[in-house]
């Protein structure tokens, strides 16, 4: 009976744990990447505001339009004024009215605004390239993350496994009288600490796997799984003068500022047409119904027309439109001083980058050589353990160091891949 319960209990974690690989995803890093791209949440918002600025030129190319509207009213009139002057004015009447304007001449106003809006699609197209990239790198970051911790994970289980199979030597030896009570609590205590650092990897794990479901638009109850093993390739990376200037001027940050400065110029341009005059021209068609509301011949239905030519002339406003002018004047010259400030930023940028790379390939190669070290140190402290010259405390310690060098030999990857990432970003060629 009790070969059959551990039977059964076996069969429900096989298939607990089959049913687990089957509904995982397994994910790589160009899948995560493709799926924020079609699936994040900040990438949808800039599309949809590229979208609203399309309908923007839309609009403003219909400002050349003809003007129409409608509108119709109904009235009664009570006494006195109903039937008042001999039915002139009768007591029921209905109107109907259709106008119709077209501007002639706004001064350029209409032909700069469809220049402006074509400014603001362009700004908000360059949005959209700076947002995927923005949200790629962060992708990346979070998939290499959970990398890292799933490296981690595997170190803080062969470390533990390490403290159990020492935990149960220096026991042998306590029980036989061969060391002391005290020994075998520093060992203890260790691998105590070593399953709390287990836990703690875990639990950052899981709050990494939620960062990046939420990057890559997937729901946070989805199971993934990520496989990807940590690589390094050993190179000097050099930036040319040409590549940092060709980069500087595709980055969607230049772009979008080169944008807002011929905009600022635009909307100068803009307020100078006020100083020109407004020519309209403007139809009205009137039909009105009631009872002898036609006062030439007294019939029940009158209809009429109105033509309006109409001229509006600036003549004096107290200074008003020349400070407005000038306000857009310097607001121009301050776009164009960031313009310029953004430039020597990124500039920096892509030198300290190029830096971080060269600095993390360095430190990939020192950490690996700290841990060939560390486990060649380890190697000889457990025979000298095996041999009885040294006691468990130096071998906890050779432990201690092995599993720090490999701890450090993960970090220095992972930054390695970022800033390798990032490199890519600000050079503009990061997809």
């Amino acid at each position: 009976m009790q070969t059959k319960k551990r039977y059964i209990v076996f069969l429900g974690l096989l298939f607990t744990v089959t049913s687990f690989a089957q509904n995982s995803k397994v994910l790589e890093l160009a899948t995560c990447k493709q799926l924020a791209l079609d699936h994040n949440k900040r990438i949808t918002k800039t599309k949809k505001q590229l979208e609203a600025s399309s309908e923007g030129i839309r609009v403003a190319k219909l400002e050349a339009y003809p003007m129409l509207d409608a509108s119709l009213s109904g009235a009664y009139l009570g006494d006195p004024l109903g039937g008042a002057m001999n039915g002139m004015i009768p007591e029921k009447m209905a109107n109907a009215m259709v106008s119709a304007s077209v501007p002639l001449y706004a001064g350029g106003k209409i032909r700069d605004g469809v220049k402006a809006s074509k400014s603001q699609q362009n700004i908000a197209q360059q949005s959209v390239i700076l947002t995927e990239r923005e949200v790629l790198f962060e992708t990346e970051k979070a998939y290499y993350d959970v990398v890292k911790l799933q490296e981690k994970e595997k170190l803080a289980n062969e470390y533990i496994k390490l403290l159990e199979a020492l935990e149960k030597d220096v026991n042998n030896s306590y029980e036989v009288g061969l060391v002391y009570k005290n020994d075998l609590l520093k060992v203890q205590v260790e691998l105590t600490n070593a399953k709390l650092g287990l836990k703690k990897v875990q639990d950052g794990k899981f709050m990494s796997l939620l960062a990046l479901k939420q990057l890559i638009g997937m729901e946070s109850t989805e199971q993934i799984e990520i496989k990807e093993s940590l690589s390094f390739v050993d190179q000097i990376t050099t930036i040319s003068e040409q590549q940092r200037e060709e980069s500087i001027m595709d980055r969607p940050e230049i772009q979008i500022l080169e944008e807002i400065a011929s905009l600022e110029h635009l909307q100068a341009k803009i307020l100078k047409s006020d100083y020109y005059p407004t020519v309209a021209v403007s139809m009205i068609g009137i039909s009105g119904f009631g009872q002898g509301i036609n006062f030439t011949n007294g019939k029940d239905n009158l209809t009429s027309y109105v033509g309006m030519v109409s001229v509006e002339i600036p003549i004096f406003d107290w200074g008003k439109r020349g400070a407005k002018a000038k306000q857009q004047k310097l607001k121009a010259l301050a776009a164009q001083e960031e313009l310029d400030q953004t430039k020597e930023l990124l500039d920096l940028e892509i030198r300290n980058a190029e830096i971080l790379v060269n600095q993390a390939a360095q430190d990939v190669k020192s950490s690996e050589l700290a841990f060939t070290q560390s486990v060649e140190n380890r190697r000889i402290v457990q025979d000298r353990f095996e041999a009885g010259t040294i006691v468990s405390k130096d071998l906890l310690e050779a432990n201690a160091l092995w599993q720090e060098a490999f701890s450090n030999v993960i970090e220095a990857k992972i930054v390695y891949l970022v800033n390798t990432a990032n490199l890519s970003r600000v050079l503009g060629s990061y997809r």
